[in-house]
């Protein structure tokens, strides 16, 4: 029997099977497609490298822990580069903002910008700062294990001072109150979509992303991102983990309320102690585990939070470059308003989309040859609904055209007849590729105050000897947070053997 059984090779199930078998368990990892790293995955075709999920690091100190209890250093692995500026912004009335990894650039840049508004920004980052002081120690550093009493017992000092998280006001509430130019709200309500939710729902709490990011900077791999996970399955081998890719995982057995293994489509069954799903979870709730139960705890977490939003990307090899477009750019829409209810009440595409564009070539030479641009486009769109009429498969093309029309008129000319490469991804591709719910890229959504007691335990409640890792579950979704799940997870595993060992 397997101590360890890890279903789905993403970055949470990569790094779980690093820290458990680094702890001396025997470990099996199960990935259904032919690499690992789940979203953070890499599509080399034409002498372009295209990311194909995150596309900066952030918060690089969790990462150097994940080294340092590896027992190596990170810079023999990986070369981070600081990505400056962090951020290109250009809005609809044509002008434009860098946000840069260092502080001292960013205010100047302000000062140009709109001089009026530097004190401003420096209160939110210190409202960010506030927020990260409170939250970060029970809400992102440490397992939930499961919400009971021990998580109240531990936090609770915390937890007295909930009020101060500023989780009754919305994002766009809070930012309104703190900006009067337009152009620097949507600047910071964007920071929303960090976990697929809207600015005008999510609480303020979320001002802990920008204060995050401007303070602590931003950082891309020399190579690309899925450099990360080619080191991590490198000392995944050393440590002795048995990885089986191309493995498709039909059911998680369930005898008594505890786990006894899968079964694979091919019929064979792997028992195991321990069962970690690196899927969705509530992915695990519909599909891998035939439980009336489990499908009706599924339904109510439905009616009661909103998915969170899909992506609508497209992968482009462009023979050109920008020398006006920085590694990361964002092209705002005209009503960012209009666009979240297009999101989320009507749940459709939004007509006017903000766009987000990267090319990590700008950081990276190697990544496109010369003469050329690797574009990474990203728009949000709505997780599949039911009923919904989308059909994407037809509305691809579609919406491929309005994406790319409009960066043309916002700079980017001679954009369509210079593609040589060209690649789209739907929710639906989301959903087949990674197995997201609904193509949700952070499952549930955080519209709501309640919103980090309402995602899915690292401790799976229903199922003893189940835990849920990566971004559907807490502490959410983003490299960083991945990783600190994977810490959180192999931690409750191992304090479990021991018991019952």
């Amino acid at each position: 029997m397997n101590k360890v059984l890890i279903v789905g090779g993403g970055l949470g199930g990569l790094v779980s099977s690093l820290y458990l078998s680094h702890a001396g368990y025997k470990v099996t990892l199960l990935e259904k497609n032919g690499y690992l790293g789940g979203k953070l995955s890499q599509i080399k075709e034409g002498g372009f490298t295209f990311d194909c999920g995150p596309t900066l690091l952030t918060m690089p100190f969790v990462l150097e822990d994940l080294f340092e209890n590896l027992g190596k250093r990170i810079e023999d692995y990986l070369d981070l580069m600081p990505v400056d500026p962090l951020c290109r912004y250009f809005f609809s009335d044509g002008s434009q903002l860098d946000i840069s990894n260092n502080m001292d650039k960013t205010y100047s840049y302000l000062e140009a910008f709109n001089p009026d508004e530097v004190q401003s920004f420096k209160k939110i980052l210190n409202h960010g700062k506030r927020v990260y002081s409170i939250a970060s120690k029970p809400f992102l550093f440490e397992s939930n294990g499961s919400w009971g009493p021990k998580f109240f017992l531990t936090h609770w000092k915390s937890l007295l001072q909930f009020w101060k998280l500023d989780p009754f006001r919305t994002l766009s509430q809070m930012v309104s109150s703190t900006f009067k130019d337009e152009r620097l709200k949507q600047v910071f309500n964007r920071f929303a979509t960090y976990n697929g939710s809207s600015p005008y729902k999510t609480p303020a709490t979320f001002s802990i992303i920008p204060y995050i990011e401007h303070t602590m900077g931003g950082w891309y791999p020399k190579g690309g991102m899925y450099k990360l996970v080619e080191v991590l399955e490198q000392f995944a081998v050393e440590l002795g983990v048995e990885i089986r890719k191309e493995q498709v995982v039909k059911e998680i057995l369930v005898e008594e309320g505890a786990v006894r293994g899968v079964e694979l489509v091919d019929g064979s069954v792997l028992e195991a102690e321990k069962i970690i799903a690196n899927t969705d979870a509530l992915q695990v709730y519909k599909r891998l585990i035939p439980s009336s139960q489990l499908n009706k705890n599924l339904k109510e977490l439905e009616k009661s939070n909103d998915m969170s939003t899909s992506g609508f990307v497209l992968q482009l090899g462009v023979k050109k470059e920008y020398p006006n477009l920085s590694h990361h750019n964002i092209f705002f829409s005209k009503d960012y308003k209009e666009e979240f209810e297009a999101l989320f009440e009507q749940k459709i595409p939004a007509p006017e989309p903000t766009i987000y564009v990267s090319i990590s070539k700008k950081s990276d030479a190697t990544l496109a040859p010369d003469g050329t641009s690797n574009l990474f486009v990203l728009v949000n769109v709505p997780s599949i609904s039911e009923g919904s009429k989308i059909d994407w498969d037809v509305e691809k093309y579609k919406y491929r055209d309005l994406i790319v029309h409009q960066l043309e008129i916002a700079g980017l000319s001679g954009l369509n007849s210079n593609i040589c490469y060209e690649k789209i991804w739907t929710p639906l591709e989301f959903e087949k590729n990674y197995g997201a719910y609904r193509g949700s890229l952070y499952g549930l959504s955080s519209n709501s105050p309640w919103s980090a007691f309402n995602r899915p335990s690292n401790r799976c409640e229903e199922v003893e000897g189940l835990y849920f890792v990566g971004g559907s579950t807490h502490p959410g979704g983003g490299i960083p947070l991945v990783l600190l799940s994977a810490k959180m997870v192999s931690n409750l595993v191992q304090e479990d053997l021991k018991v019952s060992a």
